[in-house]
């Protein structure tokens, strides 16, 4: 059950749930919920689908939960914890990143943190405060956004002559500088799960050598269709429509 609450500069939107996981948890970190638990199967009705949280991850991205209000011991059961929901106005999140008054960040999946931002909406979060989180992580003052799930944020490392897959959906960053000096690192983009599902994928490095191949089987443009990531703002928007991948912007090559 949610409920307003507030409490010193924190007013947040409270919810009691179950953390699943065994590790102990800081005030901020991020949270989402086990939206495909079976519990009797997978066909039936599963209240636990939201109530029951998890680390953030690549396939529960879009299903953003919350941040931690509070700390809490790790306990090998799980156990009960109070998360503050989106539409928070102020609470403290868990951030990996600088954190400017003004701006976005938003939870990365894989990690408990906020990171750089993706899309608007539930998993993203407006600063309230200036505070360089980049090398020193811990809490920044936010207000949690609502509406539409923004899908998260993932920070992939490039591997030389390598194939990864990437998060379906959200945003993903290359913010590691490497060097492809075998072959390109070949990543590759799994289609869209609804209409107007959006992919944002974001160069904040420049390789060496090969480049960054990521592919699209289906594409509006070709089928499959490549874009080659190697320098420092290579970016590109793309959204599903219904059956392929449609290009909203890009500055990343097609070709090499």
């Amino acid at each position: 059950m949610a409920m307003n609450v507030q409490y010193g500069h924190t007013h947040a939107i409270k919810k009691r749930v179950f953390y699943t996981g065994t590790a102990a948890i800081l005030r901020g970190y991020a949270f989402c919920y086990d939206f495909d638990a079976t519990g009797d199967g997978a066909d039936e009705e599963n209240p636990l689908r939201r109530f029951n949280v998890e680390k953030p991850s690549t396939t529960n991205n879009y299903h953003f939960a919350g941040v931690a209000l509070a700390s809490y011991v790790a306990k090998s059961a799980g156990q009960h914890i109070d998360i503050a929901e989106p539409g928070s106005r102020s609470v403290n999140v868990y951030a990996y990143t600088s954190c400017s008054s003004g701006n976005r960040i938003t939870a990365a999946a894989g990690q408990w943190y906020f990171y750089k931002p993706g899309f608007e909406g539930q998993g993203t979060a407006i600063c309230l405060q200036t505070v360089d989180r980049s090398t020193d992580v811990g809490l920044c003052q936010v207000e949690l956004e609502a509406g539409a799930p923004s899908g998260l944020v993932e920070e992939v490392t490039p591997v030389d002559d390598t194939a990864i897959d990437i998060m379906v959906g959200g945003t993903t960053y290359f913010s590691d500088a490497v060097n492809l000096s075998t072959g390109d690192s070949e990543e590759t983009i799994a289609d869209g799960t609804f209409p107007g599902q959006r992919k944002q994928i974001i160069c904040d490095a420049t390789m060496t050598g090969n480049d960054v191949d990521v592919t699209i089987s289906h594409h509006s443009a070709s089928d499959p269709e490549h874009y080659f990531f190697k320098l420092a703002d290579d970016s590109c928007i793309l959204e599903w429509n219904d059956s392929i991948w449609q290009e909203i912007s890009n500055t990343a090559p097609t070709t090499t």
